[in-house]
């Protein structure tokens, strides 16, 4: 992989530490995925939720790629350990294999940048949601622009990607007029 497949986000907080205590909390952000996950319907109904299917760390390569972030966010822990509070990892897991990638899967949340349910494609694509326009197909009126239409997550947040996307919608639409 040439893209960074990992991040590191710092921000005050007290996920470890005694009750009244403070520090800066360095979180880790897998930008590369091995699970597949998916979205489906459930039933015809509209207005009837549909089925997320995440899958997180299905793949183990995403648990290992996890754990060897761990170690790098350990490494940056011992770096200042008054500013950043208990050493939780290495302090109360060692560096057991097996324990850290237990610790993995039971710390790991989504930070909500989903990708790639909505499918960009011709319209001899069975599985394509929406055209090059951003229009979706068999409505009227109706485009996507959002991170949605992106066939696989970037290696950064997707915020900006996002946006970039509406002001394509934008300029489309205006060509239009």
């Amino acid at each position: 992989c040439t893209s960074p497949d990992m991040q590191l986000i710092c921000g005050q907080g007290d996920l470890f530490s005694a009750p009244g205590t403070h520090f800066c909390e360095v979180g880790l952000v897998g930008h590369i995925q091995a699970s597949p996950g998916y979205v489906t319907l459930k039933s015809k109904d509209p207005l009837e939720h549909p089925r997320v299917e995440p899958h997180y760390l299905s793949a183990s390569v995403d648990i290992q790629r996890m754990a060897e972030g761990l170690k790098v966010a350990s490494e940056i822990y011992k770096q200042d350990p008054d500013m950043f509070g208990l050493d939780y990892i290495s302090t109360s897991l060692g560096w057991e294999e097996a324990a850290v990638k237990e610790f993995v899967l039971q710390v790991t949340h989504t930070i909500w940048h989903p990708v790639g349910t909505c499918k960009m494609g011709p319209r001899s694509d069975p599985l394509a949601v929406v055209d090059e326009r951003l229009k979706v197909y068999g409505t009227q009126g109706l485009r996507v622009a959002d991170a949605s239409i992106m066939p696989v997550i970037p290696s950064t947040n997707t915020d900006q990607p996002s946006r970039m996307i509406g002001y394509h919608l934008a300029d489309l639409i205006l060509e239009e007029s």
